[in-house]
């Protein structure tokens, strides 16, 4: 699936991004392509039977690459989310699917997740740059985003 332009054109602005539910039109492999043509860093980490906050963490740590002083806590992934210099990209998007697992496991580890998630974004955007976080979820949430980028 090749991205539309519409879809680059949003991703590229950082007034736009931030959290989002994926939705039914958007594939983890079309946001990847989209993505990479932009220039961007892309990560998916899939939260498949994620069992809580270390599982969570070791998952993120692995899908961007996250250097080697991460000390796997929460104060740690906010401080990696708002440098990610050893990316070196123009903008990022970042891919969470099956998040239910670890929304039923550990509803409290993932709601502060979603936080740090979301304050990056807007730390990143107020810096004009994009930070994209789709969230593929089957259980509506109230940090998700009602319109993802079409």
């Amino acid at each position: 699936m090749k991205p539309t332009e519409a879809i680059l054109d949003r991703l590229a602005n950082p007034a736009l991004a931030g959290l989002h539910a994926m939705g039914t039109e958007l594939t983890p492999a079309g946001l990847e392509q989209a993505a990479h043509r932009l220039g961007f860093a892309f990560a998916h980490a899939d939260l498949a039977h994620c069992t809580g906050k270390a599982d969570f963490l070791e998952r993120m740590a692995t899908a961007l690459a996250l250097p080697g002083w991460f000390g796997h806590n929460w104060d740690a992934f906010a401080d990696c989310l708002n440098d990610l210099s050893w990316l070196d990209a123009p903008g990022h998007v970042i891919v969470l699917t099956h998040v239910d697992d670890f929304r039923l496991r550990d509803p409290e580890g993932f709601a502060i997740a979603i936080e740090i998630l979301a304050e990056a974004a807007a730390a990143w955007a107020a810096d004009g740059v994009s930070m994209w976080i789709f969230i593929d979820s089957e259980t509506p949430s109230a940090h998700d985003s009602a319109s993802p980028p079409a």
